[in-house]
């Protein structure tokens, strides 16, 4: 028998993605430029703005940090503060906001196929925890 989490309204919502360390679900408004999610045992809906859609997300071994698809680049997400991390750009989308990059004072760019790589000078990128 199915029943409804929580009496929410999304312009178009997607891939939702069960956390068992945060007891939540999440999703994604697609066109809202939304992700949301409801903990477990609650009808309490969290939602966190986002400066462009979002197709898709995954988890990560931080529970406040997702790797998140947005429209024009694969960034990992803190949810807790807001801060993008890029991984990769949209090649239409050449330009990562300098609010992104930390304390590098430009972006090192490489292309591959239709996407290109940006990394911080001044940085790296921990991506373990995103296989199993």
């Amino acid at each position: 028998m199915l029943s409804s989490a929580a009496n929410v309204r999304n312009l178009l919502g997607e891939c939702p993605l069960w956390c068992e360390r945060t007891r939540r679900l999440y999703w994604t408004d697609i066109e809202g430029s939304e992700l949301l999610a409801i903990e477990e045992d609650t009808d309490i809906v969290m939602r966190w703005a986002l400066p462009e859609r979002l197709g898709s997300f995954a988890l990560t071994e931080r529970e406040n940090v997702l790797l998140m698809a947005l429209a024009s680049r694969l960034a990992f997400c803190n949810i807790d503060t807001g801060e993008f991390i890029p991984l990769a750009v949209h090649p239409e989308s050449r330009r990562v906001p300098e609010q992104e990059m930390g304390d590098a004072t430009e972006p090192v760019i490489s292309s591959s196929g239709q996407w290109m790589t940006v990394f911080p000078r001044k940085s790296s990128v921990n991506l373990t925890g995103l296989t199993r």
